[in-house]
């Protein structure tokens, strides 16, 4: 299932790029796409911010994850 991906920060502009899956490669791609600093995805990084995306997805038709000083995600899925 195609998702849209949000990142926004209070000191920057929202950025909106599409998430084709919910796994490392999917984020990774995603976080390129949308320009986010190469540095900030380090393995603990990566994988707090899925755990918690998965796991709000299962639960809730959306999800939210607040990052601290690296922003907040955001993940809706796409209706075709």
């Amino acid at each position: 299932m195609p998702y849209m991906m949000t990142w926004y920060s209070g000191t920057a502009a929202p950025v909106t790029v599409p998430l084709e899956d919910v796994t490392p490669d999917g984020l990774l791609d995603a976080a390129a796409n949308a320009d986010l600093p190469c540095d900030w995805f380090t393995s603990a990084f990566l994988y707090r911010l899925l755990y918690h995306l998965t796991y709000q997805l299962l639960t809730r038709a959306d999800a939210e994850v607040d990052m601290g000083d690296y922003g907040a995600f955001l993940v809706v899925p796409v209706v075709l």
